[in-house]
């Protein structure tokens, strides 16, 4: 799927007009109808605008067009938090990972992440 399919996508599961979204997203009509008719390249800054809103409406088909422009942005892969409770999962984490009240527990999350870090190290292009 094509960026401005996915923007026009996202703006009818949000049953906004262009102006209705435009306002949503704090951007000019204009701008919309320029991604809608692909007329205007996506920034990082308004893909994760875009990104984020689709991972609201439960639209992660979506989101998944966007989220190529944010990584490539940061340097990597992204994945969005999706809800609350994964939220909480990955604060957990990285209290373990930077808190003294969770060291006994550094080890063992070392050696469970250790497959997923290869896995995102070959996914983006770094690795062996």
């Amino acid at each position: 799927m094509t960026i401005r399919k996915a923007v026009k996508d996202l703006r009818k599961a949000c049953k906004d007009t262009q102006y209705e979204f435009a306002i949503r997203m704090h951007v000019g009509q204009a701008t919309i109808g320029h991604y809608e008719r692909g007329t205007l390249a996506m920034g990082p800054t308004a893909a994760a605008k875009f990104m984020r809103l689709a991972i609201v409406t439960h639209r992660y088909d979506l989101a998944e067009v966007f989220r190529p422009v944010v990584a490539d942005a940061l340097g990597g892969i992204v994945w969005p938090v999706r809800d609350e409770a994964e939220m909480r999962k990955v604060r957990a984490m990285q209290a373990i990972l930077d808190g003294q009240h969770f060291i006994h527990l550094r080890k063992p999350l070392e050696e469970l992440l250790r497959p997923v870090e290869v896995f995102l190290e070959e996914a983006s292009g770094n690795g062996a």
